[in-house]
């Protein structure tokens, strides 16, 4: 996450998020105070969590996991 603050005509905070692996922008949330900014910010990774939208990409041992999970499953639904 990166910070900023801007002291134009409004005060206006301002957090953008990351990615962790590729370092790409997922979302730039904007506020009026310190308070509003991270309210947002928790609301927003929340519905990432509960979306189950991966913010980052897979590790080597998450995606061997995944495929032996896929390949249970496949046998005992039959």
């Amino acid at each position: 996450m990166q910070m900023s603050f801007f002291s134009s005509d409004t005060c206006l905070y301002t957090i953008c998020v990351f990615t962790d692996s590729t370092g790409e922008m997922i979302s730039l949330i904007h506020g009026m105070c310190l308070y509003e900014v991270y309210a947002k910010l928790a609301i927003f990774l929340y519905s990432q969590v509960k979306s189950d939208c991966r913010l980052r990409g897979m590790t080597k041992e998450e995606f061997e996991r995944e495929k032996i999970a896929k390949s249970v499953e496949s046998r005992w639904s039959h």
